[in-house]
């Protein structure tokens, strides 16, 4: 997982209780990453049993 993915899901994390701007992070900086950058944050996830954040993504 490169930089970028490291950081989008600390933000991910962080914003999960606040619908707005979790939806506002996902559309201006999720979108964005690379496809095995996206892969990696959505198993580290399901790792984490953070199902609500793999379903968002």
């Amino acid at each position: 997982m490169t930089k970028e993915g490291l950081i989008a899901a600390k933000e991910l994390k962080r914003f999960r209780s606040d619908p707005v701007r979790l939806d506002r992070f996902i559309r201006s900086n999720v979108s964005r990453l690379l496809k095995s950058d996206l892969l990696a944050v959505l198993a580290e996830f399901q790792r984490q049993d953070q199902v609500f954040l793999c379903m968002k993504v």
